[in-house]
């Protein structure tokens, strides 16, 4: 998440410039950085998914986390409604801030979550 955050932080150097080129370096940086994030969360949900379910409910968790990367992906969309060029600036700061604040707030607590855990097959 943290990672995603600061994709979307990359944005704010041009935030503003409507109407004028982006350097496609600078585009080629984000979605390095987009597809990096992206490589290092979805191998490891798949992995934590399988791990701790139960034996006898490994499938439909599994149902479940493709429906909630289907549900985050949905949202994705109803969100970009609120893009407005004259609010750049906000609209980037504001999702990449909140995606760097989720991805502290998960890192801080995943010690805690594993020592629930101890002992879970």
């Amino acid at each position: 998440m943290i990672g995603m955050g600061a994709a979307f932080l990359l944005f704010l150097p041009t935030a503003g410039t409507t109407g004028k080129a982006v350097p496609a370096l600078l585009g080629l940086a984000i979605m390095a950085v987009f597809a990096v994030s992206e490589l290092m969360i979805s191998p490891i949900g798949l992995a934590v998914t399988t791990q701790l379910a139960p034996q006898a409910f490994r499938a439909q968790i599994m149902a479940l986390y493709f429906f909630l990367v289907s549900l985050g992906t949905s949202l994705s969309g109803v969100l970009a409604k609120y893009y407005d060029p004259a609010r750049e600036f906000a609209y980037f700061g504001i999702f990449g801030v909140v995606a760097i604040a989720a991805g502290w707030v998960v890192f801080g607590l995943s010690g805690y979550i594993s020592r629930l855990m101890e002992g879970v097959h």
